[in-house]
């Protein structure tokens, strides 16, 4: 086991009432470091005091007697020790992680003796030491928030696995704390949440133990809360655990929060994602000098598992070593003075100047980046009609962002990455050089009326996304599905780092969409459809345009003829105006109001050749 260094040390328990204990710490050498006595309470509980001892890679024996009973544990280290608590995501152990070369985490593990972690499941309150396979019952998340301490502190870490899947925020919390909470106690009343469950189980077991901070990844269970419900139920959730692990009352323990994962929640503007991210922003600027938190939107989102009997879906990503080096560099900079940022790039302010949105950052490290290919991607804009369109965003100062649209002469709102499922976003703070965390999705003087529409990673046909959803068949969904032709990614972008490349041979059609519907529920990312917009447009390079387009519904469908523009380099714009559709098709807005499928056909074709295809966007 390890203690954490550098505190005063409790040893706490229970034993024959009005009878003395007495506990003992012993260097590896037999020398005494301290020895300390106390009488048990009439509780039958005890708890013993002992100094503080320094970090470092000596090993201790701990023995304690009481009543004609002893109790000897050895190899015991000093160092650094955090709780990691929250649901699923959090409990995810290593065993099950994988890493992003598509290796499972255990067969990389990088052994360390000195990296140890405890965990109530499956082995009820066991250690187990970094430098065997057994410390895949640890959390994944906490496994990789320590090695990263470990990367940079001289000292052996600790993680507490004390976590539970599918828990709501107040499983967590002790009914007598909640009480003070008048907010949180209201909502309570009105679910079916049962309080404190896990509180009893996996918190209140480790009163006394002396802890650095807590690590904190959950809120799938709470994602549908009413807005400052969640804020407030967790400020008395830290209160608590900071009184129980030795920060005293009104002190405030470090803690790092993890925003949650993209996926499909199913409301129906599509914005349940957007709004729990400012939660968790308002959380970590309410305490600025001991709170910090990770966006992970950006981190792979790969739900493969190789394991048969284990359900990795599309709520539980597998690859969680990114989001455990993030909260690991945060707690760098917040606790142990390195040279970092805490927290992601939050929106400050917005102004309009020269038809555009000037947007200031805070926690931009030494200045924003983009994060992936030099293009930031998911920034929208609407104008006096109040319909939103994509927009094009360049970093004009260390901390500013310039956003605008040609076709918007006068910007009125601005929303960035509000979206459930938005991993195409990539604005980013970096330090040295290299990019670190994901700005915090916003959205600034949206109404509730406004007709917006967030764009998705198979617009811009740059690659394949980072995430696939599960189908039906156990199976995963690619970006893009031709019907004749074979697809691959080239790097001659109209616009870009990439763009579809269509090979055909031995036909003379072909047909190419993107895949809108995902898994058993058949949701889509076009949740608001179309009706507010008048077309769709896409650029074409090679001998053949496209040469019309079909919208499927869920009962018909639209085929819809193109207008072709020239753009430059050999590429073609094709507009499919929504009012040119075929006479006689099926009712436009029903198609519109919820679209399926979309699907552009190329026909006439000789037998065989190549077609590229990039930016399909949407016109107002």
């Amino acid at each position: 086991m390890i203690l954490q260094a550098d505190r005063e040390i409790f040893i706490c328990g229970t034993g024959t009432p009005g009878t003395s204990v007495e506990v003992i710490l012993q260097s590896e050498y037999g020398k005494t470091v301290s020895r300390e006595t106390e009488k048990v309470r009439e509780s039958g509980y005890f708890e013993v005091s002992m100094p503080p001892v320094r970090g470092g890679y000596d090993s201790y024996s701990l023995t304690v007697i009481n009543n004609g009973d002893e109790i000897s544990l050895t190899d015991v280290l000093f160092g650094e020790v955090w709780i990691a608590s929250g649901q699923s995501n959090m409990e995810y152990k290593l065993r099950h992680a994988m890493e992003k070369d598509g290796r499972y985490a255990l067969d990389a593990l990088e052994k360390d003796e000195y990296l140890r972690g405890m965990a109530f499941y499956p082995d009820n309150g066991r250690w187990y030491t970094g430098d065997t396979r057994a410390v895949g019952n640890v959390s994944a998340v906490a496994y990789y928030f320590a090695r990263q301490l470990r990367s940079r502190l001289d000292v052996p870490v600790a993680v507490i696995d004390a976590t539970y899947g599918g828990t709501d925020l107040y499983a967590w919390m002790d009914m007598a704390d909640l009480s003070f909470n008048r907010q949180a106690l209201d909502y309570v009343s009105s679910t079916s949440i049962t309080i404190g469950d896990y509180y009893a189980a996996r918190i209140a077991p480790l009163c006394g133990m002396i802890v650095r901070g807590l690590i904190w990844y959950q809120g799938e269970n709470n994602i549908y809360n009413n807005p400052g419900t969640y804020r407030e139920g967790f400020e008395t959730l830290r209160d608590s655990f900071a009184y129980l692990f030795g920060y005293g009352s009104g002190a405030e323990m470090p803690t790092i929060l993890s925003h949650i994962a993209p996926y499909g929640y199913s409301d129906p503007l599509s914005v349940t994602l957007g709004n729990f991210a400012q939660e968790i922003d308002a959380i970590a600027h309410a305490h600025p000098e001991t709170t910090g938190s990770v966006t992970i939107y950006d981190e792979p989102l790969d739900y493969e598992s190789k394991e048969p009997n284990y359900s990795c879906n599309a709520l539980h990503p597998s690859i969680k070593e990114g989001i455990g080096i993030k909260m690991g560099k945060s707690a760098l900079a917040l606790v142990y003075g390195e040279k970092g940022e805490t927290t992601a790039p939050s929106f400050v302010s917005a102004e309009v100047r020269d038809k555009a949105f000037y947007i200031t950052f805070d926690h931009v490290g030494d200045t924003l980046a983009a994060g992936r290919n030099g293009r930031i991607y998911g920034f929208t804009i609407c104008g006096t009609d109040r319909i939103f369109l994509p927009a094009e965003a360049e970093i004009v100062a260390p901390d500013t962002v310039k956003v605008s649209c040609k076709s918007i002469e006068d910007p009125k709102a601005v929303m960035y990455a509000y979206n459930n499922m938005n991993p195409d976003a990539d604005l980013v703070s970096s330090i040295d050089g290299a990019p670190f965390l994901a700005a915090v999705p916003f959205a600034f003087q949206v109404l509730d009326t406004d007709k917006y529409y967030t764009p998705q990673s198979w617009q811009f046909c740059d690659d394949e996304v980072q995430w696939h959803t599960l189908s039906n068949n156990g199976g995963y969904y690619p970006t893009w599905q031709a019907d004749g032709a074979s697809l691959s990614f080239s790097e001659q972008a109209f616009l870009g780092s990439g763009a579809l490349l269509l090979s055909f041979e031995g036909t003379d059609s072909f047909t190419v969409g993107p895949c809108l519907q995902f898994g058993k529920s058949g949701s889509s990312d076009l949740k608001r459809g179309y009706l507010s917009y008048s077309g769709i447009s896409v650029m074409t390079k090679g001998d053949f345009l496209p040469s019309e387009m079909v919208l499927i519904g869920e009962e018909s469908e639209l085929h819809i003829y193109p207008e072709t523009e020239e753009a430059e380099d050999g590429w073609v714009k094709s507009r499919f105006l929504f009012d040119n559709a075929k006479e006689g098709a099926a009712d436009l807005k029903t198609v519109l109001r919820k679209v399926k499928e979309i699907r552009f056909v190329f026909d006439g074709l000789t037998a065989s050749g190549s077609i590229l295809m990039d930016e399909v966007e949407i016109i107002r």
